[in-house]
């Protein structure tokens, strides 16, 4: 039983291995004692996970050692949740979003404030505290304050650029200070700015569910949409049973899902969310669970044991020049610190891409032409160095073009 497991999570962790610039996934845990048809999943500050139990209408609270410590009744089934302050939590149902306290106690109801609220499908809360709602009947997002009062609303039903139709998920980037919205209805990802202008979309739609897994940028029934800090798109398909992974411009990088692996399978997988240390949950409805992942790193390894490098080596990045996205290779002989970080042409630190001790091995890592504070850089020249425990150092050099 030891080595399947073990067989297993290798198959798992060499799925993220299959596309060059996928993030590398590694299988934690799962959630499932006491639940019931799990359709959003939310995580605090804290490290405390809540989750949303829609046929029994109920909120379970667990912490990070999977033990259930409070549970929360609704009135109507939840459609969303997610915390907001010091462990208070938010759950939107029809008609109306409810406060509580971090001990389940009702403290507001948005409706109290004149706030008009019809199908809350999904709640997202920035930093300074404002309440991104999906309304899903309404086709549109609507902006709260901390205390419930409407702010300002965008999207309106259409198929046009920055029209929705049924809305389902969002999720905010705010590094680079977008709001990431799963267009169900058009079966697209629509990204906008923070108050509301839209930049840009990806996606088609796919009208037959077939059992080809593999159908990068398509989508049958979109439910939930999550972003990383590195500005990789996660999305969950219950129509297709899998989660497409992209990167901020709508590059497929890879999948979760594949039927040929036990740990990688999901049943209608709803909701999805992705804390800043880099924990990856994911609500699987039809098989009542809440699996976890661990997001390593940005990097991927192309080696087997057998073609390890003999040298150090740091490619030029393809394409160059470039624009969203470009590719560095770089090739390490012994294990050791890595420190690869783009510069401007005066010498300034743009974005750090690989800080931490790495094994002998072929890596490729992707930069989105996005400096660390999120912000897309200015088109010109930039140098790429690498450096490998403070021994080895190359530096090479690549245009970025808007």
């Amino acid at each position: 039983m030891k080595f399947l497991a073990k067989t297993l999570l290798i198959n798992f962790i060499l799925v993220g291995f299959l596309y060059a610039n996928s993030p590398l996934l590694t299988f934690k845990g799962m959630y499932n004692k006491y639940i019931f048809r799990p359709t959003r999943v939310a995580i605090s500050k804290t490290g405390r996970i809540a989750i949303a139990d829609y046929h029994r209408k109920q909120i379970y609270i667990f912490n990070q050692n999977n033990q259930i410590f409070s549970n929360i009744s609704l009135p109507k089934p939840p459609l969303s949740l997610s915390f907001v302050g010091n462990d208070e939590i938010i759950a939107g149902i029809q008609g109306d979003i409810i406060r509580f306290s971090h001990d389940g106690v009702i403290v507001d109801y948005f409706s109290l404030h004149n706030s008009q609220l019809d199908f809350p499908v999904d709640i997202a809360v920035s930093n300074e505290g404002l309440i991104y709602v999906v309304e899903k009947k309404l086709s549109c997002v609507k902006v709260f304050n901390s205390n419930g009062d409407i702010q300002f609303s965008f999207g309106s039903y259409g198929i046009q650029n920055g029209e929705l139709i049924t809305p389902i998920g969002i999720a905010l980037d705010l590094k680079s200070k977008e709001i990431l919205v799963a267009d169900a209805g058009n079966s697209r990802v629509q990204i906008f700015s923070m108050q509301g202008e839209f930049l840009r979309s990806f996606g088609e739609h796919i009208s037959q569910v077939d059992t080809i897994w593999k159908r990068v940028g398509t989508f049958a029934h979109m439910q939930g949409i999550a972003v990383d800090a590195s500005h990789r798109i996660y999305v969950t398909d219950s129509g297709l049973n899998h989660v497409q992974i992209f990167d901020s411009y709508g590059n497929h990088l890879g999948f979760l899902g594949n039927e040929n692996h036990i740990i990688d399978l999901f049943r209608v997988p709803m909701g999805i969310t992705i804390t800043d240390d880099g924990n990856l949950f994911i609500s699987s409805m039809g098989s009542s669970e809440v699996k976890q992942y661990k997001i390593q790193d940005i990097t991927s390894i192309e080696h087997s044991s057998s073609d390890l490098p003999m040298e150090f080596s740091l490619e030029q990045n393809y394409p160059n020049p470039f624009n969203p996205t470009t590719q560095i290779k770089y090739a390490i002989p012994s294990e050791g610190f890595v420190n690869l970080k783009i510069y401007d042409i005066i010498g300034r630190v743009v974005r750090t891409l690989v800080y931490q001790n790495q094994k002998v091995g072929n890596y490729t890592v992707n930069w989105d032409g996005r400096d660390d504070d999120g912000e897309v850089v200015a088109s010109g020249i930039y140098f790429y160095n690498l450096q490998v425990a403070d021994r080895i150092s190359k530096t090479n050099k690549m245009v970025f073009l808007k």
